[in-house]
């Protein structure tokens, strides 16, 4: 049992002397977990914490979610050519993304945030619009929390510090749980953020980038902003020709260019 002192002290010196090529082992571990999401990447970084420590845990958790995150960015790009229509259903998804002046904080709330999906965004960060070592940065910095209070839990674990342990086990679990909960909600509060600040004079652009996978999937789908109101409005196939027998509404809601007023 690692709680008797001589124990603990027999399994160090046995991690130490499996010496690198333990961490490498647990450093393959986490980037296979990176590419295969469904695994929940906590047992990774408990298992890293209790072998290496806190602060070790932390560095093969990270080193390994970068060249995970870098091996499954390469491998996008090369498929993508085949296969962009499914990346591009995924990103309908999460069309705020497309926002370059608030992706940065956006992606960072997500990984920051415990519950919110986060390993699909690796598969989707080549169609982003953010460089992938910004994404990286940021990302990265966002998970320190999570990991940290893994490996610092296994670490007390094993030095049997278990009071903790439970402690910091029992907010991190608390913070998931709300995540999870409210995981839709934040997601529909971040793609109801509409910028309007990219707009072109000519008030004929979209809203944001986000919404270009719209005009990709709904061929003579337009959209623009009256300069005059800020009003959105929509044309296209897809848009009503009028109220049924009500020709006062009709004219109400829909110019004679065939506009509708949103």
């Amino acid at each position: 049992s690692l709680k008797d002192e001589t124990n603990r002290l027999k399994f160090e010196n046995y991690v130490d002397s499996i010496g690198i090529k333990g961490v490498l082992l647990v450093l393959l571990i986490q980037i296979l977990q990176v590419f295969i999401a469904f695994i929940p990447g906590e047992i990774v970084e408990l298992l890293s914490g209790f072998l290496y420590g806190t602060w070790g845990g932390l560095g093969i958790c990270l080193l390994g979610n970068f060249i995970g995150s870098f091996l499954i960015y390469c491998l996008v790009r090369f498929l993508a050519k085949k296969r962009l229509s499914t990346f591009q259903d995924k990103l309908k998804q999460y069309s705020f993304l497309n926002n370059k002046k608030k992706i940065a904080l956006y992606l960072f709330l997500i990984y920051l945030i415990p519950g919110l999906p986060k390993d699909i965004f690796t598969y989707l960060a080549p169609f982003l619009p953010i460089n992938f070592l910004i994404f990286i940065l940021v990302t990265s910095i966002a998970r320190i929390p999570s990991i940290v209070s893994s490996t610092y839990s296994s670490h007390s674990i094993f030095n049997s510090n278990y009071t903790m342990a439970i402690i910091v086990f029992i907010i991190f679990t608390i913070f998931a749980i709300v995540g999870i909960i409210y995981k839709d909600k934040v997601c529909i509060i971040l793609g109801s953020e509409i910028e309007t600040s990219e707009i072109n004079d000519d008030g004929k652009t979209l809203l944001n980038e986000g919404t270009i996978f719209i005009k990709e999937s709904y061929p003579g789908f337009e959209g623009k902003i009256d300069p005059e109101t800020g009003e959105l409005l929509l044309r296209g196939p897809s848009i009503m020709k009028g109220y049924h027998n009500q020709p006062e509404l009709t004219a109400a809601a829909i110019d004679e260019d065939g506009w509708f007023h949103t």
